[in-house]
């Protein structure tokens, strides 16, 4: 008595009848639509995640300017501050002792300022 093999891939019944019945159609269905709501809530915990760190960063940027920006103001009224007191010194030594060498030096000091802050400081921001 002779055992015949079944061929590879040819398998019982079930294969054969490759229809699906409605229940089987409903839980493919289902697992999907899981899928994906899985898959859109990662998705949009990812991106809110991300759009609250950028909001905190951009948060923290703009509080950082504001410190630079008023410190920057306090440094040009004291450059200028500072100039004026110089002119009025400045102004004395001159009838002092017009050809003053520190005087001439002084002056290149204060033009080399000027040049970084510019007459108008305003117009630099």
């Amino acid at each position: 008595m002779a055992a015949v093999a079944a061929a590879p891939g040819a398998g019982g019944p079930r294969e054969a009848d490759m229809t699906l019945d409605p229940g089987d159609v409903a839980g493919l269905l289902g697992g999907a639509v899981t899928l994906l709501g899985v898959l859109g809530g990662g998705l949009r915990w990812l991106f809110t995640s991300r759009s609250k760190r950028e909001q905190w960063i951009e948060a923290r940027i703009q509080s950082h300017v504001a410190k630079i920006e008023a410190r920057l103001a306090v440094a040009e009224r004291r450059a200028d501050h500072l100039g004026f007191a110089f002119q009025l010194v400045a102004a004395e030594l001159a009838r002092l002792d017009p050809h003053s060498d520190i005087l001439r030096r002084a002056q290149l000091i204060i033009e080399g300022v000027q040049g970084v802050f510019g007459e108008n400081h305003e117009g630099n921001r």
